[in-house]
């Protein structure tokens, strides 16, 4: 994630070419990385990519594993995720507020 964050720049820089599909493809992708590179949206990456955390099945769909969520290897990530995503400030929609109170 944070190699993707840090493409910001370069997607600012396509939508200012005088190409309206280039500009459009950077405005969505702009709007993406807004999200996943919040404090929220890093917090629920990384504790997404931790296998230990969640199970993912064959089309890429994952489920939070809850009975590790307080083990030595998910607790801090997951304590995290509660701590950026509180008040509403979830990633982009990605994930409601419900979902991280639930």
């Amino acid at each position: 994630l944070q190699t993707m964050c840090g493409c910001s720049s370069q997607l600012t820089e396509l939508k200012a070419c005088p190409n309206a599909l280039y500009q459009s493809v950077a405005e969505m992708e702009l709007q993406i990385l807004d999200g996943l590179c919040s404090p929220c949206g890093l917090a629920l990456g990384k504790l997404a990519i931790g296998s230990t955390c969640m199970k993912h099945d064959a089309s890429g769909e994952g489920k939070m594993l809850l009975e590790t969520l307080c083990g030595s290897e998910c607790h801090a990530d997951a304590c995290s995720v509660l701590a950026d995503c509180a008040d509403g400030q979830v990633s982009g929609g990605m994930i409601s507020p419900a979902q991280v109170a639930e």
